[in-house]
This record gives C-alpha cells, structure tokens and sequence, in this order.
C-alpha cells in the first residue's frame, strides 16, 4: 500500500495507461484504413462486372474481361522491366541533369507499373467473382 501513495508510481501508472492508448487508437485507425481499401476494391470489381456484362452481355463479358486480363498482365509485365531498366540508368548516372531526369522517368514507370498492377489485380478479383 506504501508503493501506492509514492508519486512514481503513479507517474509509471499514467504514462503506461497513455501508452496503451494509443497503441489502441493506432491499432483501431490501421484497421479502419484496411477496411476502407477493402470496401473500395468491393465496388471496383462490382462496377467493373457490371460495366462488362452491360457492354458485352453476360457470355461476351466474361470472355473479354479474360482478354483484357491477359493484355494488363502483358502490360504490367513491360512496365516492370521498364521500370527496373529506369532503376538500373538512374543508378548508373552519377549525377548531373541526366540522372534527375532519369530518376524523373523511373518515377513515371513506377506509378505506371502500379496503376496497371492495380487494375490488373482487381480484373482478377472481378474474373474469379463472375466464374464462381
């Protein structure tokens, strides 16, 4: 009982309930973000179904979501050798004007790369969806 009338302690106490705290609030905000990114990829693959079966029909959807599937792989796979030759001139370029605009192009292929693996994941999703 001694140890809890000792300000110390209560320090201790107050700094570790503050601590929890926000690990809490931490833990609750990382949740709500990956349920927000959840339900936006939901609707991006419920509206692309719906955009390829309102298109195509339902038959000619399914066969040209699995064409336009198979070009983004195409695509994704040349913008990531795009992207790592881009890497790979940017580090050779010592420095100088060269090498920004050379790191300025490996920017632009990396946002490209990870536009088109981003639709390619979610024509996956949408493919998988309508087989099933």
């Amino acid at each position: 009982m001694a140890a809890l009338s000792d300000p110390v302690v209560w320090l201790a106490l107050v700094l570790l309930l503050t601590g929890l705290v926000r690990a809490a609030r931490s833990v609750s905000r990382d949740l709500a973000q990956r349920k927000n990114g959840q339900f936006q990829r939901e609707r991006q693959v419920r509206m692309l179904i719906v955009d390829y079966r309102a298109r195509y029909g339902p038959r000619e959807g399914l066969l040209k979501l699995q064409q336009d599937l198979e070009a983004t792989k195409t695509r994704v796979e040349g913008l990531a050798a795009r992207w790592k030759r881009c890497q790979r001139e940017a580090e050779e370029a010592l420095q100088g004007p060269s090498r920004r605009s050379l790191q300025e192009e490996e920017r632009r292929a990396y946002q490209a790369f990870l536009a088109e693996a981003s639709r390619l994941k979610v024509l996956k999703e949408a493919g998988e969806r309508i087989r099933n």
